[in-house]
């Protein structure tokens, strides 16, 4: 898995056009795409960086994890959905 992070006005339906949410949580939400042959999972927390004055936190607002598999992404979105996991952590 690789992590690109982008700012909180990234436009990542623009770029992912099929993305289709797959959770949702106060102050975030993430969203699953297929972009050629890596299988995506978009998390968004932009909501809650304009809140804050740190850089850092609104330069970082949106990760894209890229999975080699979809099969890979949607074991780390059930590790999610159960809890296991934070969207911000590393698999």
């Amino acid at each position: 898995m690789t992590i690109e992070y982008h700012p909180a006005n990234f436009d990542y339906l623009a770029q992912f056009p099929d993305a289709r949410r797959v959770v949702a949580r106060e102050g975030e939400s993430c969203y699953a795409a297929i972009d050629g042959s890596d299988a995506v999972l978009i998390t968004d927390s932009g909501s809650l960086a304009c809140l804050f004055d740190d850089e850092d936190l609104s330069s970082h607002a949106i990760s894209v994890r890229r999975f080699s598999s979809v099969a890979k992404r949607d074991s780390y979105v059930a590790d999610l959905l159960a809890g296991c996991r934070r969207a911000d952590d590393t698999y």
